[in-house]
């Protein structure tokens, strides 16, 4: 397996989530266990559970407590949801997974006005408030 440079957790995760884009590991299968993963890769304890960390974040395994991580039967889709302050170079999640050119998605927004409540118009400083 070449990948590059890229941390081992996320070598491992890249290869599951293609065994399930594959079939190879199909809905409701049960994932290799972490003793599996780390064999199987040649990676440690950390490396195989950041893995399936990363595949259940984006939504493709979900954790049965005593029973192990299974493939769900349909993907669900994650918000992204940009939030906190990072300093000039730090690096988010959200900019990592924009930079990878594997990776492709949807972009949706929505906003509306409404007009601001007495007490919210007032921590705003604002006049144009109600109440």
């Amino acid at each position: 397996m070449a990948f590059g440079d890229q941390p081992a957790y996320l070598r491992v995760a890249d290869d599951l989530r293609k065994k399930i884009a594959a079939g190879e590991l199909p809905p409701h299968a049960r994932l290799p266990s972490q003793a599996r993963i780390r064999e199987e890769y040649g990676v440690s304890d950390t490396v195989a559970l950041e893995a399936r960390k990363v595949l259940m974040a984006e939504g493709l395994v979900e954790g049965r407590s005593g029973s192990g991580t299974y493939v769900r039967a349909q993907p669900v889709p994650r918000r992204v949801i940009r939030g906190g302050f990072h300093t000039a170079g730090e690096t988010t999640p959200f900019r990592q997974e924009q930079t990878d050119d594997r990776i492709t998605g949807t972009w949706e927004a929505e906003s509306e006005q409404e007009e601001a409540g007495g007490e919210i118009a007032e921590r705003l400083g604002s006049r144009w408030g109600s109440g």
